[in-house]
Formats: C-alpha cells, sequence, structure tokens
C-alpha cells in the first residue's frame, strides 16, 4: 500500500529535507492528530529505498505497537530492537524501545537515520546517550510538545525546528473534530519525580486518583456526558 500523504504532510517533509542539507539534528514539532507516524513512515520509505538503515526509536510498548501495524500497512520491511521482539537485522528499518537499544549500543548495525518519537523526551540521559552515540547518523526528532515539563532545553540535541500545521488550522480544514476539552484541577507536581524524561507512573497515579480529582471528573461526567459517547484521556 503506497503512502498517500496530505499537502501540509509533504510540506513537512520538504522543509525537513531541505533543512537537513545543513543540519545533522532536525526537530519536527506537529500537533496530535496530524500524522506524524504516517510522515515518518514516508520518511523512512524514502531512507530505506536508498539502502540507508533507520532506527525508529520510542518509549513504551504502545508505540512500539502502534508503529509496527503502520509499518506492516505500508508494506515496509522492519525489525526490532525491544525486547521480546523477533529480530531481523537485515530489514532497513528496526523499531527501537529506548531502553533495549541502550543496553545493546555498539551490539547492533550502526543507523544512517534515527527518528525519534515523543522526542521532547531527548534530554533526558537515557534518550541523551543514544543520540550521542550515533553522530554520524541524521536525527530527526517528532514531537507535538517541544517544550519540557522540567524546563530542560533541547537546543543541545536539535539544531533546528520544522513547524507543522496548527491544531486551529487542522479543524479548520476539518482533518481534526471541533471539541470542548474539559480538565481536572492542577496536581501538585512538586510531589513527582521524572524518570527518563516522565512523570514516575505511580506517583502520578497516586496524585490522580485523590477524591477531589475523581470526584470532579465524575461530577462533570454526569452533568456534560451522561447518556452520550464518552472519550477520557
Amino acid at each position: 500500500m503506497s503512502i498517500n500523504l496530505r499537502d501540509y504532510q509533504q510540506e513537512v517533509i520538504d522543509s525537513a529535507r531541505q533543512s537537513m542539507r545543513k543540519n545533522k539534528r532536525i526537530l519536527v514539532r506537529a500537533p496530535t492528530g496530524a500524522g506524524k507516524t504516517i510522515i515518518a513512515s514516508s520518511m523512512m520509505e524514502a531512507a530505506s529505498s536508498n539502502s540507508k538503515k533507520i532506527f525508529f526509536i520510542c518509549h513504551r510498548k504502545e508505540l512500539v505497537d502502534q508503529t509496527a501495524g503502520t509499518l506492516k500497512k505500508f508494506g515496509l520491511k522492519f525489525g526490532y530492537i525491544a525486547s521480546g521482539y523477533p529480530i531481523n537485522f537485515y530489514a532497513p528499518i528496526q523499531i527501537c524501545s529506548v531502553g533495549t537499544l541502550y543496553n545493546r549500543l555498539g551490539k547492533v548495525p550502526k543507523p544512517d537515520l534515527c527518528i525519534w518519537d515523543e522526542s521532547h523526551h531527548i534530554a533526558a540521559k537515557t534518550w541523551n546517550d543514544i543520540q550521542t552515540f550515533y553522530p554520524s547518523a541524521f536525527h530527526v526528532g517528532l514531537t507535538a510538545t517541544p517544550k519540557r515539563g522540567d524546563g530542560k532545553p533541547l537546543k543541545d540535541n536539535f539544531d533546528d525546528l520544522i513547524h507543522g500545521p496548527e491544531v486551529s488550522w487542522l479543524i479548520e480544514q476539518g482533518f481534526l473534530a471541533e471539541y470542548e476539552l474539559y480538565s481536572v484541577p492542577g496536581i501538585d507536581r512538586g510531589a513527582l519525580h521524572s524518570r527518563m524524561g516522565d512523570f514516575v507512573k505511580s506517583e502520578s497515579e497516586q496524585e490522580m486518583k485523590k477524591p477531589s480529582i475523581t470526584g470532579d471528573i465524575i461530577n462533570h461526567w454526569s452533568k456534560y456526558g451522561r447518556g452520550k459517547k464518552t472519550i477520557m484521556f
């Protein structure tokens, strides 16, 4: 199945290619729903057709599986550098989990191109060490949120920023649905610690389980969503 890009997705890729003539490390910012995995798949298709080795690097099993599903859909050959998944180093594309790749640095073939999913995490030590280990490769970061919660800058990891479309434009053009958002009161971030760029899951779960927050969610759903199809994120 061929990869049919929307015009704005092609524009992002064209801008990335232009930047990569001068920069080896670029960051692509596009909102959730803009199709960053589709953009990455098109990049990987082009690179693999030129006999390049590509690493697609992500940090959660769900993202490994999601990426694999997309690549299968487009008929792209890939292997895994991820614990519990089959190995095929002959494949031009490797879907990598951060932890497994970090533990296998120097033991797997070197990439020509690294694509980093959720790349705002890259300032974390493990992510940064992987990028540093492959200085001759091109690095393309993908993120909807280039500003980190802990304030660490990304300028040490990327040399240029490519801006994709805004959420408002995607809604205006009919690519995303309009929505009303209801959120919980702010939680105490001072009580949370970070691990590999994310809040520690057990601590954030405890904060979100406080009666004031769960009660607020239930009350708002009862008021606005009872009897309606509901998405909770």
